[in-house]
């Protein structure tokens, strides 16, 4: 992982945070080890009290990564037309490219999951559907935090870009 720092931002699986503090301090077999401290982000989140807390070297292991930058956001959202899409793909599998937290890795799975809401319209399953929501969610946050794109605006971006995808 890059080197993180105190006002950095930091994002897991469903929320985006920042970090607060880090510190040395020993774990529970005695060791010395860096430990980063941080919370939900307020502006995606009312403030819970919840902190955090994981030593740096676990972050990959527990699905934490830095935040795309500006210049990724735009070239993700550039990439939405030319993903490929995904075949013969199991709910447990996608269950593991939305752990794996990398919007990269996702958006095959978001791209197939739309073109299939678009062709089967009100037969779409509520899984499948649950499964867009969460993604988008994820991405929306996410990439409207990073380019300062509101929610909504942000959403409809990559709406706008999937359905151009899905020849809607």
């Amino acid at each position: 992982m890059q080197k993180t720092g105190v006002g950095d931002h930091i994002i897991d699986s469903d929320k985006i945070y920042v970090i607060f503090d880090i510190k040395n301090q020993k774990d529970v077999s005695g060791k010395d080890r860096e430990y980063v401290y941080y919370k939900p982000i307020a502006s995606l989140e009312r403030d819970t009290g919840l902190i955090g807390s994981i030593p740096i070297d676990n972050f990959t292991k527990a699905g934490l990564r830095g935040l795309l930058s500006k210049k990724e956001a735009g070239n993700f959202l550039n990439e939405i037309s030319t993903a490929s899409e995904m075949e013969g793909i199991d709910y447990k599998g996608y269950k593991e490219i939305l752990y794996a937290n990398d919007p990269i890795k996702t958006l095959p799975l978001l791209k197939t999951l739309w073109g299939k809401k678009k062709a089967e319209g009100e037969s779409f399953s509520r899984v499948d559907r649950e499964i867009v929501e969460v993604t988008m969610k994820h991405l929306v946050e996410e990439l409207g935090f990073v380019t300062k794109t509101p929610l909504l605006k942000m959403r409809q971006e990559i709406e706008a870009e999937l359905n151009k995808a899905a020849k809607v």
